[in-house]
């Protein structure tokens, strides 16, 4: 249905282009903002990404502008706007060398530059796809995500738009360029066009959430879907999200659940008010789903700094501003069963550069690594426990005789979904049962086979769960990088999104003191006593030979009392099942 386009794969090191490479004098830059490509810097950013990562990124002409379709159509004295428009481009960020094919990926898709004059929103998106292509290989997280995951991205859903926002500040340009209904606009002081965002076939026309005045900011267009720019998001959205979660009658279906076996986020970009909206948008009535939808939407605007806390414009909540009906969100929850979030970042449409680096950049990423990580079951994994950290340290005597590795995490179910100025929200009032570690096996990949811990529980602080474990490495594990990945689980039997480090496992000197692959141990490594998480192992030179014969290890995974881990783990495995396109 699309086009992709074959690249030259080009014979370098993989390029960096994070904010550095964003000012650098390569790329064009929207006048007065040295941090934010323009749409042609953006396009060419696009473009060598492509040809740097040919095994890692994916271009695809996915539709035509309004001008493009409708060539000499522009008002030409209004901007120098080409008259033959621009094509829209989508972006796929994924390892296509990975062992799954596409039908087993999630899928994610994140647009932006949808209301043009909000110059951030491409600048933002763009710099996430650099960080996952930058990060392949180095950050274990990103590792795993672009081999599980494909991670779509629109940078300029808007051409046109963009084009005459950018060539005249002065317009504050937001809709798209199709003038068809504007003849009766006093050009330019009302602008014409259609509002992108009130476009989408799901509540379509409701004067309660938008115009049908075509001078007015809000217009909602001729018809529902009417126009091309709208047309070709649908159309891309539709060839990546499984199509069993398509509903056949959405706006009769607004009370039905898409349930906690749903799978494939999408995230709207827009600017600006530091705010994170989710369904429904068309009324102040929560979705079917919120409990998950709102688990969600709060993690994602738990920023890394607490005292900039983004607020929810959502249902039922003292910051909804307005009904915005035939939204991107509220149409792709509505009619295609996905997860759906909007961004309002910064403080202004054209952000200045200061604070685009130091907080929007520093408060949405998370975020969207959030989304990407938790993409294969969001309505799951946003009401289980959160990983906040992971550290993995080789004992300093794993060479000469160890063979422990030393693995700290720190678990909460209410952090990151309690968030300032709301009340505290019920998902997050279970205990975290247990963190299981999963050794270079993705747990959602797991099928008894390999290597498993169950971490033990140290403490607890301000809502903060600490869990360890002395890890004795089998021998069956070869020296060198390895990956590990910890999930938690609570009390009510939901499991969180997966986190993960490497590990670099040294080579053994002393091989008599390993554990054999087969899950037998030595006598002499009998444990005679442990504290919180550490053996304290017997000396064999001490006690001399023992003659008793080997021991099976304790299974090291345990049920949890109630069986809630059960219930976790069998509606995780339902994931990859739900990706492939199976209903359930």
């Amino acid at each position: 249905m699309f086009k992709s386009l074959q690249l030259p794969a080009i014979a370098c090191a993989l390029v960096a282009l994070s904010s550095a490479a964003a000012q650098s004098d390569e790329y064009t830059k929207i006048d007065n903002h040295p941090c934010l490509r323009d749409y042609n810097g953006i396009t060419k950013s696009m473009f060598d990404l492509a040809d740097a990562n040919p095994t890692l990124a994916t271009v695809t002409d996915i539709g035509d502008t309004y001008l493009k379709l409708h060539p000499g159509s522009a008002i030409t004295e209004m901007s120098d706007i080409p008259e033959d428009g621009f094509d829209i481009w989508g972006f796929n960020v994924t390892n296509s060398d990975s062992s799954h094919t596409s039908d087993e990926k999630a899928k994610v898709l994140i647009i932006s530059g949808v209301h043009s004059r909000e110059y951030a929103t491409s600048e933002l998106n763009m710099r996430f796809a650099e960080k996952l292509l930058d990060g392949f290989g180095d950050n274990s997280d990103i590792n795993w995500i672009l081999n599980h995951t494909e991670v779509h991205f629109i940078f300029t859903a808007n051409p046109d738009g963009r084009y005459m926002a950018e060539s005249d500040v002065e317009l504050w340009w937001r809709k798209n360029a199709n003038f068809e209904n504007g003849s009766t606009c006093d050009h330019p002081e009302d602008n014409p066009g259609v509002d992108m965002n009130r476009n989408y076939p799901f509540a379509w026309g409701r004067e309660d959430g938008a115009s049908a005045d075509p001078c007015m900011d809000d217009f909602f267009g001729s018809a529902p879907g009417s126009e091309p720019e709208v047309q070709a998001v649908i159309a891309y959205a539709k060839s990546i999200f499984p199509e069993h979660q398509f509903l056949d009658d959405p706006e009769n279906s607004i009370d039905m659940e898409r349930g906690e076996n749903t799978t494939g986020v999408f995230i709207d970009i827009h600017s600006s008010g530091r705010m994170i909206y989710y369904p429904w948008g068309f009324v102040d009535q929560i979705a079917p789903d919120d409990d998950a939808l709102q688990a969600f939407g709060r993690k994602l605007a738990k920023a890394d700094d607490p005292s900039r806390d983004h607020v929810l414009w959502a249902p039922e909540q003292p910051d909804f501003m307005y009904p915005a009906s035939g939204d991107a969100t509220d149409y792709m929850y509505g009619a295609l069963g996905v997860a759906s979030f909007g961004f309002e970042i910064g403080q202004n449409f054209d952000e200045d550069c200061p604070v685009f680096e130091d907080e929007v950049v520093a408060d949405n990423i998370p975020a969207l690594m959030y989304a990407v990580k938790a993409a294969s079951l969001p309505l799951f994994y946003s009401q289980g426990p959160d990983i906040l950290s992971l550290s993995v340290h080789v004992d300093e005597e794993y060479e000469e005789s160890s063979n422990e590795i030393h693995i700290s995490v720190k678990a909460s179910d209410s952090e990151l979904v309690n968030i300032e100025n709301y009340p505290t929200f019920h998902t997050g009032d279970q205990a975290v049962n247990g963190v299981t570690l999963f050794l270079d096996v993705h747990p959602e990949n797991h099928n008894g086979a390999g290597h498993t811990w169950e971490l033990a529980f140290v403490d607890t602080k301000d809502g903060i769960d600490t869990f360890g474990k002395v890890v004795r490495m089998p021998s069956d594990v070869s020296p060198g990088r390895h990956i590990i990945y910890a999930q938690a689980v609570d009390s009510d039997g939901y499991l969180g999104p997966v986190t993960s480090s490497w590990i670099d496992v040294p080579e053994i000197t002393n091989p008599n003191q390993l554990l054999d692959g087969d899950g037998m141990i030595n006598p002499c490594e009998v444990t005679i006593g442990r504290s919180t998480n550490s053996p304290l192992m017997v000396d064999c030179d001490k006690i001399g030979k023992q003659e008793e014969p080997r021991k099976e290890i304790k299974p090291l995974i345990e049920e949890i009392d109630n069986g809630t881990r059960s219930k976790a783990l069998s509606l995780a495995s339902l994931a990859a099942t739900a990706i492939v396109g199976l209903v359930l």
